[in-house]
């Protein structure tokens, strides 16, 4: 555990919102360009996945209820996209137990994000930093940090350790007690221009954190965005792309993002992480593109022997990273189990890197 500096500057700590409207045309503002679905290394779907990154030419998933990671190299994704492939299979990456990861009771894990290390090494070496969303007894949620090692196109990764004294549980009077450790930061990233890990929480209400390669815990602002923040990737040295899956307003609610629809709704935003001045800029609704996606023939034929409507599952959107010249994004199969975990390929045209737009 690391001591804890937190910043409570008045003048510094603070979020921006920028309201900026939603394009009625979103066929300029996204293109879905491939998708493949995403198998594990024994041929079997892969469920629960809750986030992605890209480091040194490998695509990582992670998947929430395995210690494990699976990884592919961009040259065979790009390949199995161009081949119309309808599924690829991933190498795993064992997550080795330290002694506070063995007390878990069992994995929830939600983002990771790579930061190069430098050095004289002949093979290349990153950091490699976890968000692990605690559902059990206890008030924090913890980071989790090891090294990735890549040799001749072998990868090993170190005992993970704890890093940092965690974050908090969310606090809010319209979130029950009972639901507040299902919230915590499912985004994070690392800025290099800052030497710093930004952590963004998954509803507003709780605080955006910069964390250090020490471990140093700062306070950048009071996140008041209006998003359910699943993931985030860099696009450049200040801005960041994050996406959202807000519930719709009737079944399954959350209390502090609903859609206002009888819909969900999927939002990829631009935010700005300048120092500790944060911009939230635009918020591009993609959910007439990304919506729907394919239900699993299991589920299908459960519909059917029930004489039960087909199911119809929604694509949730739970990681994203950068790739050629677009971005992936990725979904899980939860929380009805009968969607299809697929890979998606997605370009924005009017992304502009230097100001952080989007639209």
């Amino acid at each position: 555990m690391r001591f804890i500096n937190l910043v409570f500057s008045i003048a510094l700590t603070f979020f921006l919102y920028a309201c900026s409207t939603t394009s009625p045309d979103l066929d300029k503002d996204i293109n879905l360009v491939a998708e493949t679905r995403l198998l594990d290394e024994k041929g079997v779907m892969l469920t629960q996945v809750s986030g992605l990154a890209r480091v040194d030419d490998y695509i990582f998933v992670l998947a929430q209820d395995r210690n494990t990671l699976y990884f592919t190299h961009e040259k065979a994704l790009s390949k199995s996209f161009e081949s119309g492939v309808v599924e690829i299979r991933l190498m795993p990456l064992k997550l080795s137990a330290s002694q506070a990861l063995a007390k878990l009771p069992q994995a929830s894990w939600e983002a990771i994000t790579f930061a190069a290390i430098q050095g004289d090494n002949s093979s290349a070496q990153f950091d490699v930093y976890l968000s692990h969303e605690h559902d059990f007894e206890g008030d924090r949620h913890q980071l989790f940090h090891g090294i990735l090692t890549i040799d001749n196109e072998k990868l090993s990764m170190s005992p993970l350790s704890s890093f940092g004294t965690g974050f908090a549980f969310l606090e809010h009077k319209s979130v029950p007690l009972k639901r507040t450790f299902n919230y915590g930061y499912e985004a994070i990233s690392w800025q290099a221009a800052e030497q710093r890990l930004v952590a963004l929480p998954e509803l507003k209400s709780q605080p955006i954190y910069g964390v250090s390669r020490k471990g140093d815990v700062t306070i950048l602002a009071d996140a008041q965005h209006p998003l359910r923040a699943s993931d985030m990737t860099p696009v450049s040295e200040s801005c960041f792309l994050v996406t959202s899956n807000c519930f719709a307003s009737s079944g399954f609610t959350d209390a502090l993002c609903t859609s206002g629809e009888q819909r969900p709704k999927l939002s990829i935003a631009s935010m700005q992480v300048q120092g500790q001045k944060i911009v939230l800029g635009d918020v591009l609704d993609v959910t007439p593109t990304l919506r729907f996606v394919e239900a699993t023939p299991e589920s299908i034929a459960r519909a059917t022997a029930e004489s039960k409507p087909l199911p119809n599952p929604q694509f949730n959107m739970e990681g994203i990273t950068a790739f050629k010249n677009g971005f992936l994004v990725v979904n899980d199969n939860i929380p009805r189990g009968n969607a299809k975990t697929m890979l998606r390929y997605i370009e924005l045209p009017n992304l502009d890197k230097e100001t952080c737009r989007i639209q």
